[in-house]
């Protein structure tokens, strides 16, 4: 385990960066090992988790309120190259929510970002590529009260007075920019110290930078890069936010005041809403990662691991319990279990926290809805389960013995009487030929996917692995644009599904249609060893005790096709009509005989 990117809080405590969380970068099939945020005594004991994110956690600070500003990587079915934003919490882990750049192409990434000086809402960070620099970049003020997507909330670009700052969308977004910046130091909000490398020649030295287009340099050196200035000065201590948290305790509320409240369900009706899904997800272990073509055809990143539903009430309010310390993301559901909107993210809560939305998407610089809700008087809902534990959406167990009981006695590879030839939807027969030209994909960790589930995926509109990072327009990705979903409803060849066997179909769809459930069952041997070790750590630094890798007990026996009614043709009625077709003449004298209407 690797711990690095500590800070200092008011309180004494220190707040870090640690590898302990067993988690690989995906992208790069786990050759990377993701940090999550922890707290510690001054001492180094009594560590706590605070963070259980899918992606690095990055140069945690205290902001001039007493929250702390990080860097959080995520992508759950989003760019990875354009997804490193600014995130702040308070610092027992409570209160996580994003701070700048969620849903938005650009920038990239921000790192090493700071507070300005008195300020409650400007923050000064680098922003850089995915590929090309090393976070090197350029040197960007940042203002939350403007905004906190694209370019809406930048001030000033360092070196570039007076000029406007466009959201330019590239992979090396700052490789021919010059100078490059590192670590910057806000003094003030004019003045700032910075390591500087100002052209490809230089070496990179300790500066001081400010507003107007000026740098000065203090100090550089011909055998070292000079790095992370921090000024020797005594400096106001910011505010402590008393902890949140109830030590020990498994759960949290989650209260959302008006799911129709933002964006997010911009158009929806009213009273659409029924229930909420609630999910959580498998992150990568170390060395292993879901690349394209590993865990689904086209995604998702991650494992899915259903939890269960909740109500919505009639206003648009819920108020329900979650586990703590676990990554949660929700659907809103039609009346007919139909995801109508879809998060690509998650949030965690704290042991004890009561963690509120104020609706689907809806800004942080709005104010906060003060109303009464019919969820607010009621106590919190507990989740109902969907079809028994918490456990990784694997298609062969949740989806196949549906297509066994209803398709497969048609769809098995074999002719019809007719001689026609369908599409092959069995479970027991693996693809061989499994190749991909996408850039990114799982090359030889890859297609480990049965002949079924290659051929039924083709039949399903979703976002796929990696979607427009820009906010979905609501009912988007809806089930009923799908064509499987289309064709089961029109009748196809009198198949009538059951509301498990739909509610099954609907959430794979609905979680972006992944084939594999767990890690260690078919993709890597050593997911079971690094899954203990994780466990392990997550008991010891959360209290937590959730096993991803949880496989249920074997189905008994084989599913019995259950075949469909014979369709029966309806009657065709002789209408009888005579003299058709009728000429212009006899148009014309039918229709003075009828008279007016």
């Amino acid at each position: 385990v690797d711990n690095y990117d500590s800070c200092y809080l008011p309180d004494r405590r220190i707040i870090f960066t640690s590898t302990a969380c067993m988690i690989g970068v995906p992208c790069v099939y786990g050759n990377s090992h993701v940090t999550n945020s922890y707290i510690c005594d001054a001492d180094g004991k009594g560590i706590r988790q605070l963070t259980f994110d899918q992606e690095h956690n990055w140069s945690p600070c205290v902001m001039n309120s007493g929250r702390i500003l990080y860097q959080r990587w995520e992508y759950a079915d989003l760019p990875h190259s354009n997804s490193r934003m600014l995130f702040s919490m308070n610092p027992d882990g409570t209160s996580q929510s994003a701070f700048y750049g969620t849903n938005s192409l650009w920038p990239n990434g921000v790192f090493y970002a700071r507070p300005i000086p008195d300020s409650p809402s400007k923050v000064v960070g680098i922003v850089s590529g995915h590929h090309g620099v090393a976070r090197q970049g350029e040197m960007i003020i940042f203002d939350t009260a403007l905004g906190r997507q694209e370019a809406s909330g930048v001030v000033q670009r360092i070196g570039d007075w007076g000029k406007k700052v466009e959201p330019v969308v590239a992979d090396n977004l700052v490789g021919a920019s010059w100078p490059k910046f590192l670590h910057p130091y806000p003094l003030s909000d004019k003045y700032y110290l910075a390591a500087v490398q100002p052209t490809p020649a230089s070496r990179i030295g300790i500066y001081l930078v400010d507003v107007f287009d000026n740098l000065l340099l203090l100090r550089e050196s011909e055998s070292h890069q000079l790095m992370e200035p921090v000024p020797w000065r005594k400096t106001g201590r910011p505010p402590i936010v008393q902890d949140r948290i109830v030590p020990g305790a498994k759960e949290a509320t989650v209260y959302l005041t008006d799911v129709y409240n933002g964006p997010g369900l911009e158009g929806v009706p009213r009273g659409a809403v029924k229930q909420l899904r609630v999910y959580t997800y498998g992150f990568s272990f170390q060395n292993m990662g879901g690349l394209l073509g590993i865990i689904g055809l086209d995604g998702p990143w991650d494992m899915r691991r259903v939890i269960g539903t909740v109500p919505v009430a009639e206003d648009g309010s819920a108020k329900f319990m979650v586990p703590a310390n676990v990554p949660v993301a929700v659907q809103p559901l039609d009346e007919q279990g139909r995801a109508m909107q879809l998060m690509r993210s998650w949030m965690t809560a704290m042991p004890g926290e009561v963690l509120q939305c104020n609706g689907c998407h809806e800004s942080q610089n709005d104010a906060a809805l003060l109303k009464t809700t019919l969820a607010i008087n009621r106590p919190p809902a507990r989740i109902t389960p969907w079809h028994g534990l918490t456990r990784g959406f694997d298609y062969s167990r949740e989806v196949q013995p549906v297509i066994d009981r209803y398709c497969v006695g048609c769809h098995n590879g074999e002719p019809l009487a007719d001689g026609t030839v369908t599409v092959n939807l069995r479970g027991d027969l693996k693809i061989d030929d499994f190749k991909m030209v996408t850039a990114g994909n799982g090359g030889g960790h890859g297609g480990r996917f049965s002949v079924g589930y290659a051929e039924l995926h083709r039949y399903v509109r979703r976002s796929g692995i990696e979607s427009d990072i820009h906010l979905l327009t609501p009912m988007e990705y809806h089930a009923s644009t799908t064509e499987l979903v289309q064709m089961l409803e029109k009748g196809h060849h009198g198949v009538v599904l059951d509301d498990e066997a739909w509610d099954r179909i609907l959430t794979w769809i609905d979680m972006n249609c992944p084939y594999h459930g767990t890690w260690g069952e078919e993709l890597n041997p050593n997911a079971k060893q690094q899954n203990a070790r994780r466990m392990e750590l997550a008991k010891r630094y959360a209290g937590l005790e959730d096993d991803a890798e949880y496989v249920p007990p074997a189905a008994a026996g084989p599913v019995e096709f259950l075949r469909p009614a014979p369709v029966v043709k309806p009657t065709v009625q002789d209408l009888g009509a005579t003299s058709w077709p009728l000429s212009a003449d006899q148009a014309a004298k039918r229709q003075a005989a009828a008279g007016e209407i």
